[in-house]
């Protein structure tokens, strides 16, 4: 991140890695900046980031790639072609991503306002790109023949429902009706022609069949794609390890780590294993998240002779870095534990946006104890708990200005709940419940102040 000069109209902006690319990268931000919302909260990079590709938006709607972060919107670069702004096709999408959750996090909506058109043009664009007999989007063929692939059009799922909430967020009902349709459309599809029920797994593409990657699972997981009809996201993820997962051979090895496909490939790429990460915790595949950090960016740790005190853009099975000596070593999209650990381990993530009203929801997982704060526009939002046996002791400050929910993990019988000592009511989420998670108990309306929250059970 670099701040540029007071009085210029040049913006700040989330730069990728500082050795090497030393440009602002559209699909990278997916990651840093939600490292950057969980961290710091100098939300002005995202904003400077997003008002940078949104002023060069392409005439069909199509968002570069990257671009110099020494481009500002009085200086105007040749307009794109379809094939060259869909050359990563999956970062124009990111781009959609990345003002959702700016808007979400942030509650700017002002902010959402000046970029609304950018986001209507993106999805219009792919939404032409569906024109086909299989009802995906296929992006122009810029290497070799086209076709369909999972990354892509998981994405594209995703982003249709993001779309959609941000619609609803300005008022355009119309529009996210419109939206949430296409979406019912576009999973069908992805789950009849690109799911195959042979491997258990979605397929790299509509030519590559058999071959599963883990950017492509990983979104279909995290956007909601999967599961298939007649399968589970948890027989999935238990798939993915079997076909990704190999053994690491670098001297601090703690585990085996994914590459990033499932035919002959051998790089492992923390960028995608991020959304693996992101996957897995959203799938409640809590402990399996954590042997993901524990074992990937383990080898990234102070015992390497690589250590940078930052996370890599690329690792290799054996520990050493993934692109040698050209590898970043302080790369921003490689940092995906950090937001997941915040929102997920503390768990903590808006509800309304800007924190407005917020969830506290943990996963521990197979760790004792967890500590943290994450910054919101009304203060932090500080979280503490610890886990012995049967009981869960959780305590959350709470800013001025907000109230939330709070879920609680439980186990076993005879439960007991009490907030600063009180004993309380809460309400029980049962399986696939859309207002928890199987497992919690959730205490509604929680305003402003310390709320020290202990559960406790009598027996298993």
């Amino acid at each position: 991140m670099d701040q540029f000069a007071a009085g210029t109209n040049i913006l700040p902006s989330i730069m990728d890695g500082a050795k090497r690319d030393r440009k602002d990268f559209t699909g990278d931000i997916g990651i840093s900046g939600l490292t950057l919302l969980y961290s710091t909260f100098a939300r002005e990079y995202l904003a400077g980031s997003i008002e940078l590709f949104s002023s060069f938006q392409a005439s069909n709607g199509g968002i570069a790639s990257s671009l110099p972060p020494q481009y500002h919107p009085d200086v105007t670069p040749p307009n794109s072609t379809a094939a060259s702004v869909l050359i990563i096709p999956d970062y124009p999408l990111q781009h959609v991503t990345s003002i959702y959750h700016y808007y979400f996090y942030s509650g700017d909506k002002a902010f959402l306002q000046a970029q609304w058109p950018v986001v209507q043009k993106v999805i219009a664009l792919y939404a032409s790109l569906t024109g086909n007999p299989q009802h995906l989007v296929i992006p122009p063929a810029i290497f070799g023949s086209p076709s369909a692939d999972t990354l892509t059009n998981a994405h594209f799922y995703g982003v249709l429902l993001q779309g959609a909430q941000l619609a609803e967020a300005i008022d355009h009902a119309d529009v996210a009706a419109g939206y949430r349709a296409a979406a019912a459309q576009l999973r069908q599809a992805i789950n009849t022609v690109l799911y195959n029920p042979t491997t258990g797994l979605y397929d790299v593409n509509t030519v590559r069949k058999g071959v599963a990657d883990q950017h492509g699972n990983s979104y279909a997981v995290l956007y909601g794609v999967a599961p298939a009809p007649g399968t589970t996201v948890a027989s999935m993820l238990e798939k993915l390890t079997a076909a990704l997962y190999r053994p690491s051979t670098a001297p601090n090895a703690t585990g085996p780590i994914p590459v990033q496909q499932s035919s002959g490939s051998t790089q492992v790429g923390p960028y995608t294993s991020g959304y693996e990460l992101f996957a897995r915790f959203e799938a409640g595949d809590t402990t399996a998240a954590l042997a993901l950090i524990r074992n990937e960016w383990g080898l990234m740790r102070h015992t390497s002779p690589y250590y940078s005190g930052a996370t890599w853009e690329y690792v290799a099975l054996d520990g050493t870095p993934g692109l040698g000596k050209a590898t970043s070593f302080a790369h921003g999209w490689a940092s995906g534990p950090t937001s997941a650990l915040s929102k997920y381990v503390l768990g903590v993530r808006p509800i309304q946006p800007g924190y407005k009203t917020w969830l506290v929801e943990p996963q521990p997982g197979d760790l004792s104890w967890a500590k943290g704060s994450v910054p919101t526009p009304y203060g932090p939002i500080k979280v503490e708990w610890e886990k012995h046996g049967n009981s869960f002791v959780l305590e959350v400050t709470v800013p001025n200005g907000t109230r939330g929910t709070i879920g609680v993990p439980v186990s076993g019988k005879g439960l007991s709940l009490s907030d600063n000592g009180r004993n309380v009511a809460s309400v029980s989420a049962p399986d696939g419940a859309a207002s928890g998670r199987a497992g919690y108990l959730y205490l509604q309306d929680i305003g402003p102040g310390v709320h020290s929250i202990q559960v406790s059970a009598g027996e298993n």
